[in-house]
């Protein structure tokens, strides 16, 4: 009898974990996405927007939010006057990465990643990044934007993901996304272990983000 209630007991301490993961996830929406909802329309229609929805997530990779911060400033700074109103067809790599480097964005990962990124929208249909994966996911092809997204430098998977969950929750594709591709929309790193560990779901000594290689 008191086996059984213990494992009752466990059972429903475990459900409560499990919903404050979701309780988490529900304000990550509300309180960071909200906004970025109400401007969807913007993201899916122009490719500059949309472009610098996904550099709102890229620069953000393996170091402190202040860092990335400023990086992502700046380098918006040379986007906004040097890229925006600029015909793709004359983009040229090389000059906006001294741009770039002249405005202090003095991270060469940063900087190539930029560059590659505008080299990749070249070749997309209307140029839109956001416009590319709410197709890909849609046409149940998330695999290979994944693919696609991480031959960009400086783009690894945590962050591949972390965009399409986005674009996903921005576009309420959810529905559209079967069970079998549900590992490329959640990015895993660090972060997502030390809430485990708060919730008590692991152990303080297990590494996640080792167990996902």
């Amino acid at each position: 009898m008191a086996e059984s209630l213990a494992q009752t007991e466990g059972e429903h301490l475990a459900v409560n974990k499990v919903r404050k993961v979701g309780e988490y996830g529900l304000h990550y929406v509300r309180d960071f996405l909200g906004g970025e909802i109400v401007s969807r329309e913007e993201y899916a229609e122009e490719w500059y927007e949309a472009l610098k929805f996904f550099f709102r997530r890229s620069f953000y990779r393996g170091r402190r939010d202040e860092i990335s911060d400023t990086f992502r400033k700046r380098a918006f700074e040379i986007l906004d006057t040097n890229v925006k109103l600029q015909e793709l067809e004359d983009f040229n790599g090389e000059v906006l990465e001294k741009q770039l480097w002249h405005n202090g964005v003095n991270n060469v990962t940063d900087r190539r990643m930029v560059r590659q990124t505008i080299e990749f929208v070249q070749w997309l249909p209307e140029r839109n990044i956001v416009a590319y994966a709410i197709e890909k996911i849609k046409n149940g092809q998330a695999g290979q934007a994944h693919s696609e997204l991480t031959r960009i430098f400086g783009i690894g998977d945590k962050i591949a993901s972390l965009y399409l969950r986005d674009v996903a929750l921005v576009f309420g594709l959810e529905e559209n996304i079967p069970e079998a591709d549900l590992k490329y929309f959640q990015p895993v790193d660090t972060w997502v272990l030390q809430v485990a560990k708060d919730l008590a779901i692991v152990s303080g000594d297990y590494d996640l983000t080792r167990q996902t290689h």
